[in-house]
């Protein structure tokens, strides 16, 4: 009987211990521990043994959750407080709001400035914003929006209020050169005006009549998702669609000047800097707007660039600094790129090929205008199998990958797919990549999704009453 209960008790703990590693699911965790437990009851007469089988048997039972909670906390910086949202991580702060009231959604709420590594508290201003809808980034100062329509500008290193604007129906800060913000502010029937202001101290530089069409100053919106508006955009010119909806005029944003016009039935347009670019059903065409120097000029039958979310908006989609060509009109971030993706370089025109695949794709981009080439996630075929996700010429291949759940910044990418995890068996995961190769964050918990809050990702568990968030690590 003793030889017996040993061999129950060895063979039960390297069961659940290593079983897992080739067998998946609970099963071989649940016999290890129930086989060091009958080990524990033949050894019933020696009480400490017993005790001790029967501790080691529940220990062995919560094994697999015990170790990937302690897996789940690696990559991560930090937990955000309960209560506070990330707006945006950048520049060394990662940028929250709170409610005042935790019960009331229409209470006022507060900005608080962390630190991006640690979670730090920095600064946090008074409870005087009517709700928060959005916050950008121009330097050193924040660009806040709230309820009312009122865009604030605070000092990202202390979060004092430098400004504030009148409030308005909706206001979307979109395109700034670093000196001056332009904004499409729109009152009671999308009856908008593009209001340039300066970043110092919010003074009115001009104004113009503009349509509310998506195409927002020239700011690219990559996604369908109208809740999302595209983050400021750096050029030193924006892009007026006109009420009547048949021109557009591309006007400096220092002055209002206007620089150049054109149809929008015929032309389709892009910003970068100080580039224009136009396409129209044969040439596109980059321009130095200030001096209006031709910089490069090419044929679409070499490749059609690839529009933004809207057609309607009559926008090219500049994607990670760069335009996709394909080989016909596509809308973002459903395209057919081929193999391999093609990327045009707006300032010299230049086109660099990275590994790319077939059939349509679902296009997934930083939202910045820094040079780089956007994740790409393909459905998997009857040949295939499993899904994919490419980045930077690596691919993932995974069970499934949740389309609407995949995030990337400029150094980091991450996404929900189906893991085989140990002890549990097959699970919704979270997995976050350094893109220069090399798993940063890997979280397992039912209901974990993943988005992008600028310069770091952000994996949230939970819903909006009951939400934990945390903050990855960076590089």
């Amino acid at each position: 009987m003793r030889l017996v209960s040993v061999l129950l008790f060895i063979g039960g703990i390297a069961l659940a211990l290593l079983g897992p590693l080739v067998w998946e699911g609970r099963v071989p965790v649940v016999l290890g521990a129930v086989c060091v437990l009958v080990a524990a009851l033949l050894a019933a007469r020696r009480n400490r043994l017993a005790l001790g089988g029967v501790v080691l048997a529940v220990l062995l039972f919560l094994t697999p959750g015990l170790v990937n909670g302690w897996r789940n906390g690696r990559g991560i910086a930090w937990e955000v407080p309960k209560g506070e949202v990330v707006e945006l991580a950048a520049a060394g702060y990662a940028i929250t709001s709170r409610h005042e009231d935790q019960e009331r959604e229409d209470s006022p709420s507060r900005l608080i400035g962390r630190d991006i590594d640690s979670g730090a508290r920095r600064w946090r201003t008074a409870p005087s914003f009517e709700g928060v809808e959005s916050v950008g980034r121009v330097g050193q100062t924040l660009l806040v929006v709230d309820r009312n329509g009122v865009l604030h500008a605070l000092d990202t290193r202390t979060g004092k209020q430098r400004w504030a604007s009148p409030p308005a129906e909706r206001n979307f800060p979109e395109i700034s050169d670093g000196r001056t913000v332009a904004a499409l502010r729109c009152e009671e029937g999308l009856r908008c005006t593009v209001e340039a202001r300066a970043l110092a101290d919010g003074s009115v530089r001009w104004s113009a009549p503009a349509d509310f069409d998506n195409s927002f100053l020239g700011a690219p919106r990559l996604t369908r998702d109208s809740s999302v508006t595209p983050p400021v955009w750096p050029a030193t010119f924006v892009i007026v669609h006109l009420p009547d909806r048949a021109r557009y005029e591309a006007r400096d944003l220092q002055t209002g000047r206007v620089l150049t016009s054109g149809s929008t039935k015929r032309t389709e347009t892009a910003s970068i800097g100080n580039v224009f670019v136009r396409a129209d059903d044969t040439t596109l065409t980059a321009t130095d707007i200030g001096s209006g120097r031709v910089l490069w000029r090419r044929p679409t039958r070499d490749g059609v660039p690839v529009n933004t979310a809207d057609r309607s908006s009559r926008m090219l989609a500049v994607v990670d600094g760069g335009l996709l060509l394909a080989s016909d009109s596509y809308l973002m971030p459903d395209v057919k790129l081929g193999d391999p993706i093609r990327i045009l370089d707006p300032r010299d025109g230049k086109v660099a090929e990275h590994p790319g695949v077939f059939g349509y794709v679902g296009v997934i981009a930083t939202g910045t205008a820094t040079p780089g080439v956007p994740l790409v996630r393909k459905f998997g075929d009857e040949e295939q199998g499993q899904d994919q996700l490419l980045v930077d010429g690596r691919r993932y291949a995974r069970e499934r990958i949740d389309p609407f759940e995949i995030a990337a910044t400029t150094t980091q990418a991450g996404f929900k797919s189906t893991l085989s995890v140990y002890g549990l068996g097959k699970r919704r995961a979270v997995e976050v990549y350094d893109r220069r190769g090399g798993r940063v964050a890997r979280f397992v918990a039912v209901g974990a999704r993943v988005r992008s809050a600028g310069e770091r990702l952000v994996i949230s568990v939970g819903n909006e009453d009951d939400r934990r968030s945390y903050v990855v690590r960076g590089r």
